[in-house]
């Protein structure tokens, strides 16, 4: 009986030692995902930390027959979300971006034309977003970046704010030539 008593002690504390230990560890990765870099950059410097190595899109104003390509009318709800996303981050400050697609007139009207040919789920977000864009209203961007975002189920790289046009022409200058 005493015997048992020990084995049950001893299991016991295995699993509170393995549990703390995993805890500990998914603390330490959720802090490196959320962009740490352990210098004292501004809240400002630190949203505009961007994690890939992508180089410049070269030829990034595509004609009418290319977006026709880049965008079928069949296309994907998950890849208008995507082209939405990507689009958005010319935008605004996050702390981590992934993607990236230059907005264009060309593409925002091909995506409005798609959206409208589908039943997509979230079918009139997408066109509140896109005629606005259209029509040359980004006020919203922040809100339209995470609207998305929530919808493709984000967890890090929120947008906290739009980019002022100095940012903006640095980001097309980085990501795009």
């Amino acid at each position: 009986m005493k015997t048992n008593r020990i084995v049950l002690i001893a299991i016991a504390l295995l699993i509170a030692v393995g549990l703390y230990a995993f805890t500990s560890l998914s603390n330490e990765a959720s802090t490196e995902d959320i962009g740490s870099t352990g210098t004292t950059e501004s809240p400002e410097e630190s949203e505009q930390v961007e994690q890939d190595n992508e180089e410049p899109i070269v030829g990034d104003i595509p004609s009418a027959e290319e977006v026709a390509e880049e965008f079928p009318l069949d296309l994907s709800e998950y890849e208008v979300q995507k082209a939405i996303h990507h689009m958005s981050h010319q935008k605004v400050a996050a702390n981590k971006k992934w993607g990236h697609k230059r907005i264009t007139e060309e593409r925002i009207e091909r995506l409005i034309e798609v959206v409208e040919a589908n039943n997509y789920t979230y079918r009139n977000t997408y066109l509140d977003i896109l005629k606005r864009w259209k029509a040359g209203d980004f006020r919203q961007a922040v809100e339209d970046h995470n609207r998305i975002w929530r919808i493709q189920g984000g967890t890090v790289g929120e947008a906290t704010r739009l980019f002022t046009e100095k940012e903006e022409a640095e980001y097309i200058k980085k990501h795009f030539k």
